[in-house]
Order: structure tokens, then C-alpha cells, then sequence
């Protein structure tokens, strides 16, 4: 009769039915399991998006300006070309020129970091372009230097688009002496203002053509370095031993995930910190799913007892009373994800959380879904459902007819 049972579709369908009591099984407490494992699951995927956002915003924040690696010193045509043999995932490389100024518009002063860019390869390196907000990026015009700042550099310093202003660079003489300062100063103009993805990066960083940076200080054509973009993010992190060992230990080098390690590295930390916690929700809820089971297995021993005498298999039964607890998973998880969508897209467009951004590096809370992410949560929340339906569904299963038919 249990071979029969099993193998047999209808016949399965049958004892479902039988023991949910004519569809009665759906109850207010496994829908409350339900419930708690949809909050749990929405839960967990909306703060792992937002964690996500974060991360991939700020690393596209300093790609976009920095590259995917950086090395200081002095690039000749020998040292780029030894770089071009040794990273096959090289893309392009840019000479730079960094420095530290001081930025003057009527009485108004502000610390910065000028960078220096060669306006024929940096648009290749480089996604400056395209973090435009007003003006337009461009080194010259009319025969006036020009600038592109920070959106904070810019409110800091009251400076709109057209505006003139003063960099000076402190610069000493011979020896350094008390009074033996001979600052430098040139005029430019606000050509464009940029939203540079992080707060630091937008009060503080200026950007200009490699000459006039070459002008200020006195450098000829030399630079502080390069900038490169590689095919794959990921190879800049292991590509410091490999350059150094080919140019020599002179030579500075800073990959992307160095500028921000601190950052980086607390933040893949917090995001699993974060899952673990966030799932006890799910675990709490699972158990709400369990002892939904017990009380049914309970309430169900005389007909559990008549579906045994009919020749039902302690194995069919265990495999009956899972299901039924996975089901409520099942619902919950793809509920959660759900509703998780749906919290994660509204805090993304309507952006109903601010956060201050120079605490932040960013204004309101980015989101970034990861399928990956998503998987994870779905998989370990069936997982937690199903050992909680597991001492449930083999106390039913386990169950003596005879005790059942005297209870």
C-alpha cells in the first residue's frame, strides 16, 4: 500500500487533503510563520543592497578619478614601456601631476588637491566626463586656463561656472629658511563643476591640464606619474609585487582597493556581520513554522494514525510533513525577495533616507542588488525551514497507530 501511495499522484493528493482537514492546514499561526520569514527575508536583502550601493559607489567613485592603479615617480618612455610588457590586462595609462594648493576667490580660501591631467589620453583612464553637473569639462578657452572643482570646493568658495579665481602653491627657495617662501600663483576660470561620488573627493579635489600644473611648480615635463586601467578591476590588487619587482622599489603604487582599504575591508565585514545578525528574524520565524507543525502533528495523531493503518511509510510521512513546512518557506522566501524589491526601489528613487555626507562620503543611501546576494538569503532561509521541520515530521511519522486511534 505505501509503494502505492508513493508513486501514485492522486493518491498523494488524496492523503494531503485528508490530513489538512479539508484545506484547513493554512492557519493564523503558519500564516504568521509566513509573515515573519517574508519581514526577515525583505529585511535581510534590503540591507545587503544598501551595503552593496555603498561599496559600489564608493569604488566607482575613486575608479573613475584614480584608475584602477596609480604609481608615483617619474614614468619616461623606458618605464611605460616595461609597464605595457608586464600587465597583459592593461588598457590605458595616463601621465598625471598632483599637488598641494590653496585655492583664493574674494577672501575666501580653501585647501585642495590640484590634479594635473594630459587632456589627449585621460578621457581613456578617466571617467571625469560624465560627472558633470554644470559647465563643461575643458582645460582652455578663449586663452584662459581653466578648471573643473568639487561640488562642496565649489559652495565652500561661493564659485559658479565663469567665475575667476586665484591657485597659489607655497614654494621655497634655496634653503628652507623663515621668509624664504615664494608662493606661485596663477589665474583660472570655472569651466565645470563635478559630482565626484564622495565628499572628501568633492571638497577638496580641482582638476586642470598638465601643463599649467607644469607652469605652477616649475616642473618642465616631467609628472608625479601615471594612472592605468586595466581590463579587470580585480588584478590591480596583486599587480603592486609584479611592477615593482620590473620598475624597482622607488616607485610608490596604489591600487584602488588600497586608497579606500580601511573602508573596503570594515565594509565586507559589516555586510556579513549584518546577515548573520538579520537572521535570527528568519530563524525566529522558522521556529514559529516548527512548533505550527508540532501542534498539528498533535491535533492530527488520529488521522495521521488511519493513513499509517492504510499502509503510509514513516519515510512518505517525514517527506509529507516537510513539504508542508517547506511550502511555508518557499512562500515566505520568494515573498521576502518581494518585498525586498520593493523596499530597495523606493529607497533608491525616492531617496526617503538622508544621510549627512561628510559623515557618509555620500548623500542618500545607494542600493545595488546582487543576484548573488539574493541566492544566498533565499537558500539559507529554505535551510533554516527545513532542519526546523525536521523533529516535527519525525514525531508524526514515528507515531503508533494504536496511540494514535486512543488518543
Amino acid at each position: 500500500m505505501s509503494n502505492r501511495i508513493i508513486k501514485n499522484p492522486l493518491s498523494v493528493w488524496m492523503v494531503l487533503k485528508y490530513l489538512r482537514g479539508g484545506g484547513r492546514f493554512v492557519t493564523w499561526t503558519s500564516g504568521f510563520g509566513a509573515l515573519g520569514i517574508i519581514v526577515g527575508v525583505a529585511c535581510l536583502m534590503l540591507a545587503m543592497s544598501i551595503m552593496n550601493g555603498v561599496e559600489h559607489v564608493i569604488k566607482q567613485s575613486v575608479i573613475d578619478i584614480n584608475g584602477h592603479f596609480i604609481i608615483y615617480g617619474n614614468i619616461t618612455k623606458k618605464e611605460e614601456t616595461i609597464i605595457k610588457d608586464s600587465v597583459s590586462e592593461l588598457k590605458h595609462i595616463s601621465p598625471f601631476i598632483t599637488m598641494e594648493a590653496l585655492a583664493i576667490h574674494k577672501g575666501d580660501i580653501g585647501g585642495i588637491l590640484v590634479n594635473g591631467l594630459e587632456k589627449n589620453t585621460y578621457q581613456n583612464t578617466l571617467n571625469l566626463d560624465e560627472r558633470i553637473i554644470e559647465g563643461e569639462f575643458l582645460f582652455s578657452k578663449d586663452k584662459t586656463s581653466q578648471a573643473m572643482i568639487g561640488s562642496v570646493l565649489s559652495e565652500k568658495l561661493n564659485l559658479t561656472v565663469g567665475d575667476k579665481f586665484k591657485i597659489v602653491v607655497p614654494r621655497t627657495k634655496d634653503s628652507v629658511m623663515e621668509g624664504s617662501f615664494a608662493p606661485r600663483a596663477k589665474d583660472f576660470y570655472v569651466a565645470g563643476i563635478l559630482d565626484l561620488g564622495k565628499y572628501d573627493y568633492n571638497e577638496r579635489l580641482m582638476f586642470i591640464e598638465d601643463t599649467a600644473a607644469q607652469e605652477i611648480l616649475g616642473l618642465g615635463q616631467t609628472y608625479s606619474g601615471v594612472k592605468l586601467l586595466l581590463n579587470d578591476a580585480d588584478v590591480a590588487v596583486n599587480l603592486e609585487y609584479k611592477l615593482q619587482e620590473k620598475l624597482g622599489y622607488e616607485y610608490h603604487m596604489q591600487n584602488w582597493y588600497d586608497m579606500n582599504y580601511n573602508f573596503f575591508s570594515s565594509l565586507e565585514l559589516e555586510k556579513w556581520a549584518v546577515f548573520v545578525i538579520l537572521s535570527f528574524i528568519v530563524l525566529v520565524a522558522c521556529f514559529n513554522v516548527c512548533s505550527t507543525l508540532f501542534v498539528y502533528v498533535i491535533k492530527r495523531f488520529y488521522d495521521i494514525s488511519i493513513v499509517k493503518t492504510l499502509g503510509a511509510s514513516d519515510s512518505f510521512l517525514i517527506k509529507l510533513f516537510i513539504s508542508q513546512g517547506l511550502l511555508i518557506g518557499v512562500i515566505g522566501s520568494f515573498g521576502g525577495v518581494v518585498l525586498g524589491y520593493v523596499l530597495c526601489m523606493m529607497v533608491k528613487h525616492l531617496k526617503l533616507i538622508e544621510v549627512p555626507a561628510n559623515i557618509y562620503q555620500f548623500s542618500s543611501l545607494p542600493v545595488k542588488i546582487e543576484f548573488f546576494d539574493v541566492f544566498v538569503i533565499v537558500l539559507s532561509t529554505l535551510i533554516i525551514c527545513f532542519v526546523s521541520t525536521i523533529l516535527p515530521a519525525i514525531k508524526g511519522a514515528k507515531l503508533a497507530p494504536v496511540e494514535g486511534f486512543r488518543a
